[in-house]
């Protein structure tokens, strides 16, 4: 019986596609010089963002507001996670439309969150 069958690989080569292991700049930076597109508007990205967190709370909120139970709460958090969208590479023209419809579900969702809010009895 062997003994170093059975023990873990101690000496392993890696193989570098680009570079070697004094390179972890490039490591980092390197898709972005082998020519992956890096275009686009990037305060238009972090507002789509701000956006969409928006309205996910918004739904949250009115989601805990309706459910009688947490089990609910769990059932329906399909509705405000799954349903995500990607606007990849388009300027404002482009997605100002989609930009406005979730604006509008914003403000529906907030406004049946609050109404849907029980009032506190003392």
């Amino acid at each position: 019986m062997n003994a170093s069958n059975y023990l873990p690989i101690e000496d392993m080569e890696t193989a570098y596609l680009h570079g070697n292991e004094d390179w972890h700049m490039f490591d980092c930076y390197g898709p972005v010089f082998i020519g992956f597109p890096n275009e686009g508007n990037v305060g238009l990205v972090v507002f789509t963002c701000i956006t969409m967190a928006m309205v996910s709370v918004a739904l949250g909120l009115l989601v805990s507001g309706l459910a009688t139970t947490p089990f609910q709460v769990i059932q329906l958090i399909l509705l405000f996670v799954v349903p995500q969208i990607l606007l990849c590479g388009a300027n404002l023209a482009t997605v100002g439309f989609d930009l406005a419809i979730l604006w509008g579900f914003l403000a529906l969702f907030f406004t049946l969150a609050a109404a849907s809010f029980r009032k506190k009895r003392a």
